[in-house]
């Protein structure tokens, strides 16, 4: 029985090393086939400081002058590159202090609740502390929670799509624009998709 535990411990830390493995191998090889394949437009475009697009998050910068300004429709968005970056640290900076209010004043309830159980002569901690979480401060937490992962999902929906129409003002350069559409949006669902593509069509005719 203890060998069999043994082995099933081994089994498992391999395939857990073999996935990280294949994880890593994954994350380098997005890495270089697109840096490649971004320098190599962003070179053949003449454009300044193409060695950019191996740097992270400056990358993203990068990607977004490669793109130029993104037209939608009748709007436009000047460096796209610099909202995929400011949007989500914005967000979390204010998804953090929400948080911190909610935590915060679930905090002072809980505690207000438990100085009035005391007042009254209220010694049982498990009843109190029950009836303090099923009050107003749960629902407070729970309705945070709620809102922060609805902000969370907005806000990843939006960086998504600003990426889909940037990439797809890149790809159009250099294919048909139809093309270019589904191969935007294919690199938001298949991983490796985007970087491959980059540098698939790195040395295209614009």
């Amino acid at each position: 029985m203890e060998r069999f535990a043994g082995d099933m411990a081994v089994t498992i830390l391999l395939s857990y090393l073999v996935i990280l493995g294949i994880l890593a191998i994954g994350c380098i090889a997005s890495y270089l086939l697109r840096g490649i394949g971004m320098y190599t437009l962003g070179k053949r475009r003449g454009m300044n400081y193409p060695w950019l697009a191996f740097i992270p998050y400056a990358r993203t910068y990068f990607q977004g002058e490669l793109c130029g300004t993104l037209h939608f429709k009748e709007k436009e968005i000047r460096n796209p590159g610099i909202w995929i970056l400011v949007i989500p640290i914005v967000s979390n900076f204010v998804t953090g202090i929400f948080g911190g209010l909610i935590f915060g004043g679930v905090a002072i309830s809980m505690a207000r609740l438990g100085v009035n159980y005391s007042s009254i002569g209220y010694h049982d901690p498990g009843s109190a502390l029950a009836n303090m979480f099923s009050g107003t401060g749960i629902g407070m937490l729970m309705a945070g929670i709620a809102l922060i992962g609805i902000i969370s999902v907005l806000v990843g929906a939006l960086v998504k799509t600003l990426l889909v129409l940037v990439n797809h003002q890149i790809f159009e350069r250099y294919t048909d624009k139809n093309y270019a559409l589904v191969h935007a949006v294919a690199g938001v669902f298949v991983p490796l998709y985007t970087s491959i593509y980059f540098f698939i069509i790195r040395n295209r005719e614009e």
